[in-house]
């Protein structure tokens, strides 16, 4: 479909944006990505907009340049961070019962050890990452920066449209 001519390209990038996209990162908003998994999307995702717009790889074209031609579609590692960050301004929303909210507790649950060796980055790590990029470098100490960034992003996240202006503000950051 990618290669047929009889279709615009317009219509082209509304597809692939509202299937491929769509199926690529579904569940975006719980990921805590790693580096090389991200490069990897962003290839598949550019290879794909790259064979919409039938550029070839013999031709020296920017990505950005075609992301421009593909009506501002938005980086992978750009909708990732947003859709988290909004995920974690809901959850922050929800009454405290709930296992989601829980889940942002400090404390551990009973019986649960990190593995040994180099930690893995966890969601909580990754939405601190983007948060500090507004709130400034954390000045807590190693042991409370959850508690303490969490306080602060409830407080920040208590105005809706605040909050989504402040999202708005680490996409354009980052």
């Amino acid at each position: 479909m990618w290669t047929r001519r009889d279709i615009s390209i317009d219509k082209k990038i509304h597809i692939y944006h509202a299937s491929v996209r769509f199926v690529l990162l579904y569940g975006c908003e719980c990921w805590a990505t790693r580096i090389e998994n991200e490069r990897k999307q962003e290839a598949f995702d550019h290879h794909g907009l790259t064979t919409i717009l039938r550029v070839k790889y013999t031709n020296f074209i920017s990505n950005e340049t075609v992301r421009n031609r593909c009506a501002n579609i938005a980086r992978i590692s750009q909708t990732i961070q947003e859709q988290g960050l909004r995920w974690f301004g809901h959850v922050i929303h929800r009454p405290p019962y709930e296992l989601s909210v829980t889940a942002l507790e400090p404390t551990p649950l009973p019986n649960w050890r990190r593995r040994r060796g180099g930690q893995l980055k966890t969601w909580l790590d990754a939405v601190h990452q983007d948060i500090e990029v507004v709130l400034g470098p954390s000045v807590f100490g190693v042991r409370r920066w959850r508690r303490e960034c969490i306080e602060l992003s409830r407080s920040a996240a208590a105005d809706r449209h605040a909050w989504r202006s402040t999202i708005r503000d680490i996409i354009e950051a980052g």
